[in-house]
């Protein structure tokens, strides 16, 4: 009877151990990264990771509203808040600039941004409207002396800067 209660024990133990084998085979996988897109980097950048940098859009309040990727670049969507239209493209610089300089130093992998800026107009549907879009990449950001871009530099500096037809472009 012992040698038979010994197998069963022997038996069960081997299915234990095999299953605890399995288990952290499975566990090790998990934990393996993905393979990384050498484009966008290890920091994959998410609304709330790009907000809690550049600010949250509100109601009428400046800030990230969305984020979004595709294959090789990252696609934000910026709300920008102002009664005032006349000197749009200096406020935006002064506004944007310190904030995509701080989301850079962050994300060390991030390299292509496409920006969307809307901009506040009250009484049009919808509310929000595209001023501009522009690119920034990790080759701009890195040959950018940013102590000195504010205001009429900042669109100086960024890549493919193109206005919405509706708002124009500013003289």
């Amino acid at each position: 009877m012992v040698p038979a209660r010994n197998k069963v024990l022997s038996a069960l133990g081997l299915v234990v151990l095999v299953l605890a084998a399995a288990v952290s085979l499975s566990n090790c996988k998990a934990k393996q990264a993905a393979p990384e897109n050498e484009t966008m980097g290890p920091d994959r950048l998410t609304v709330e990771a790009v907000q809690a940098v550049m600010g949250k859009a509100g109601v009428r309040q400046s800030g990230v509203f969305d984020v979004s990727a595709s294959e090789n670049e990252y696609f934000v969507v910026y709300h920008f808040s102002t009664r005032e239209v006349q000197d749009l493209d200096d406020d935006i610089g002064i506004e944007m600039a310190p904030k995509i300089k701080e989301l850079y130093a962050k994300f060390k992998s991030l390299d292509r941004v496409i920006f969307d800026v809307d901009v506040w107009r009250e009484g049009l549907d919808p509310e929000w409207i595209s001023y501009c879009h522009f690119l920034m990449t990790r080759q701009v950001y890195d040959k950018t002396a940013w102590t000195s871009v504010l205001d009429k530099e900042f669109f100086k500096v960024v890549l493919d800067l193109n206005y919405n037809e509706m708002m124009g472009a500013p003289k």
